[in-house]
């Protein structure tokens, strides 16, 4: 699964001669512990000429076992965004607060798009009859203290090898170290990118310089 990172951003637009409609969304990725007794901020700036009517939702991201994910609506409403709509004028920059409401103790980390919607826009060619809604997305991990990622690298006889998070939390694979019980040293590998949800499994070929066995990943 290719880093989670460039799905954050996500604008669904028709790719056809209508005027630009742009925010600046900020930060992008956040990270947030529920047992922090605060609020996530997201700052948003009109970057157009145009007075700009914002409205917000949550997804939540549902994993597969290989990494991928689709999304859906929360069940429940332990994560609130506040305010839920805004107005902003151009060059305005508004600050959007998400709240956790719910338990403190997570079974698992979750993550979700806090988006942000622009009601239906039509084109100024009256004659095509298209309405345009426009969605930008920040990508939030919701974690409690309890949660750690727990992983675990095999390889096999001909290189191949398999990572697992076999623990309640996500990681990067950009942060990890691993050692073996034969090998004291840790160790830096050039794995691409990836997001690692909770309870997933990555097939990753071509391991040859390491000796097959089972090696466990530690966060830097």
């Amino acid at each position: 699964m290719a880093l989670l990172k460039i799905f954050i951003l996500g604008l669904t637009l028709l790719t056809t001669s209508y005027p630009t409609y742009s925010i600046i969304l900020s930060p992008s990725v956040l990270e947030y512990s529920v047992n922090s007794g605060r609020s996530a901020q997201i700052t948003v700036v009109n970057n157009t000429t145009q007075k700009l009517p914002l409205e917000t939702s949550l997804l939540q991201l549902a994993f597969k076992k290989d990494g991928s994910y689709g999304t859906k609506e929360p069940k429940d409403e332990s994560l609130i965004v506040l305010p839920p709509a805004a107005i902003l004028t151009p060059g305005a920059t508004q600050v959007f607060r998400v709240q956790w409401i719910g338990a403190e103790q997570l079974p698992e980390s979750k993550s979700y798009f806090v988006r942000f919607t622009q009601p239906s826009l039509y084109s100024s060619d009256s004659s095509t009859g298209i309405a345009l809604q426009i969605h930008y997305n920040a990508l939030l991990h919701v974690s409690s203290d309890q949660n750690k990622p727990s992983i675990v690298l095999n390889i096999d006889n001909e290189g191949a090898a398999t990572l697992e998070n076999q623990g309640s939390k996500y990681t990067y694979s950009s942060l990890l170290e691993f050692s073996s019980a034969h090998q004291h040293q840790k160790l830096k590998l050039n794995l691409k990118e990836m997001f690692l949800p909770p309870r997933s499994t990555f097939h990753i070929p071509n391991l040859e310089d390491l000796s097959s066995g089972e090696y466990v990943g530690y966060e830097q």
